[in-house]
């Protein structure tokens, strides 16, 4: 058992850098999808006491990987890592809170709508195009991953489908505001912790076909993206709910 643990938080990185490059990131791609349209299609068939244990298993699950990742285990982790301050992290913790405390006012109502979008758009591609770590599985960096960004996407689906009334022309606002506010105070961190949290100080690996532009524009693309990101979001829950 003791030699099981040491191997799945081995430090010598054995994989290469490119997506989707084992069999387990396709299968888990596929059956994230094929769970996603299943429940897509059968949402007005789910009894709410289904939902419900269910949100809760999850949220029960994310306060673990929480616990784990930034209190019992943070030191197998890189730096950035051991802080919850990239978005899907924010909006886990936002989430799993939520379960727990009512909407109850505009401005905690804007907070968890925003962690519910970001959630769901940043769940979906980290899982698509997933690169979860340069380890090859079986390795906690990569059940870490996927355990994180599972439950926030589902989490946020949640949410959409069951508190329908607040997606609003005013949540669409406050939620780009959060984005934009989000953004701001990690570009301030960031240089503080020699991170790169939201990706705003420097062009991560996986996009680096955009450090051929400079960086104004990269960081301008970069808040337009987030921003078009929230709203197609705001978009597809809006047309989901009313269909």
């Amino acid at each position: 058992m003791q030699g099981f643990w040491q191997h799945i938080w081995r430090t010598e990185e054995d994989d290469s850098r490119i997506w989707l490059t084992r069999w387990q990131d396709w299968a888990i791609a596929l059956a994230f999808l094929l769970v996603s349209i299943y429940l897509l299609r059968n949402r007005q068939s789910l009894s709410r006491d289904f939902v419900y244990s269910t949100s809760r298993a999850l949220v029960v699950l994310l306060i673990l990987q929480n616990l784990s990742r930034y209190i019992f285990n943070r030191k197998h982790y890189p730096v950035d890592m051991r802080y919850p301050l990239y978005s899907c992290n924010v909006s886990g913790i936002i989430l799993a809170v939520s379960f727990f405390v009512p909407f109850n006012s505009q401005a905690w109502n804007s907070l968890v709508m925003w962690a519910a979008f970001s959630g769901l758009y940043g769940g979906f591609f980290a899982i698509l195009m997933a690169k979860p770590s340069n380890f090859k599985f079986p390795h906690m960096a990569n059940l870490d991953y996927y355990i994180g960004h599972i439950c926030i996407y589902f989490l946020g689906l949640r949410h959409i489908l069951y508190y329908p009334e607040f997606l609003t022309t005013a949540m669409l606002r406050d939620t780009t505001l959060i984005t934009l506010f989000y953004l701001a105070i990690v570009y301030k961190i960031n240089p503080l912790l020699d991170t790169n949290y939201g990706f705003t100080n420097y062009v991560p690996e996986p996009l680096k076909v955009l450090q051929k532009i400079s960086f104004k524009i990269y960081r301008m693309l970069l808040v337009l993206g987030y921003s078009i990101a929230n709203a197609l979001t705001y978009l597809a829950a809006t047309i989901l709910v009313r269909s």
